[in-house]
């Protein structure tokens, strides 16, 4: 069985940050190959986040369309903050079925959520996308969301280094649980 996770980062969030990092871990050693979207110089340049969004799409694209993957029996897309707008729009333009792992969503990456196969986690203080925005959109809609309160857009406690390490113990373990395939 062939399985592929893609790692969508932030525009600050690299790949070799932790929820990331680790995300590529724990599928790796469950046997996915990894592969990590590269944005170039678009995603620094100035404008507001949907600018950089468009700017960014057709990158997205051509890196997944190279990727060719009708070839997997299972794809998992992690993505943070810009990267989850981005990722849910790339798997829109592609013919495979794809699970998300959404962490601190934008606004724009609302309509690709699905309730039904993807994961979605929240912060309490994000300024990006509000936590009651957030848990009101997947209400409305049946998904299932995890928020976690007192802590900004990166899933950090900037009081406690212990409760953030927390945080990202309890994210690794839902990576261990999600990357086994349906």
């Amino acid at each position: 069985m062939k399985k592929l996770v893609v790692l969508f980062p932030g525009v600050r969030y690299s790949c070799d940050t932790p929820l990331l990092y680790f995300a590529g871990t724990a599928f790796r050693n469950r046997g996915y190959e990894k592969q990590e979207i590269v944005y170039g110089e678009e995603i620094l340049a100035p404008g507001s986040l949907e600018e950089k969004i468009q700017r960014t799409k057709e990158t997205v694209l051509q890196q997944l369309k190279e990727r060719k993957l009708s070839q997997y029996d299972d794809v998992v897309f992690v993505s943070k903050s810009i990267g989850t707008a981005l990722a849910g729009w790339g798997a829109s333009q592609l013919d495979a079925s794809i699970r998300h792992i959404f962490l601190t969503p934008l606004e724009q990456t609302l309509p690709f959520i699905d309730g039904k196969r993807d994961v979605t986690i929240g912060a309490g203080n994000d300024e990006y996308l509000s936590a009651e925005r957030l848990v009101a959109y997947c209400k409305e809609h049946d998904i299932p969301v995890t928020i976690y309160p007192g802590v900004g857009h990166r899933l950090e406690d900037k009081s406690s280094s212990r409760r953030t390490l927390e945080i990202l113990g309890e994210i690794i373990e839902m990576y261990e649980r999600f990357s086994i395939a349906p």
